[in-house]
């Protein structure tokens, strides 16, 4: 029996120009591009306060948030189900 071959999922790159980013990695370099997402970063730019940046966990993504009167908020991008986990998608959404 052979012994498996470590695979790699998924990389997450946190970028300050994400069009210059796809630029690099999807186009010159070659790598395919499942997903990527804007939400982060057009919040940054509208100045939103983030108590902890977006961070994997076991089950997505997270990252803290607090609105004008302090409350903390949590945002999440849930793990693709593992009946989705290796299919390419080219969305956010999970549609092709």
């Amino acid at each position: 029996m052979r012994p498996a071959v470590p695979t790699l999922y998924s990389v997450a790159i946190f970028v300050h120009d994400i069009d210059r980013a796809v630029e690099f990695y999807r186009d010159t370099l070659g790598l395919p591009m499942t997903k990527h997402g804007y939400y982060c970063g057009l919040l940054h730019d509208r100045a939103v306060r983030f108590l902890a940046e977006p961070t994997q966990q076991s089950w997505g993504i997270m990252a803290m948030i607090s609105d004008p009167d302090g409350n903390v908020l949590a945002l999440w991008e849930d793990k693709m189900p593992e009946a989705h986990e290796h299919s390419p998608v080219d969305q956010a959404d999970g549609t092709t």
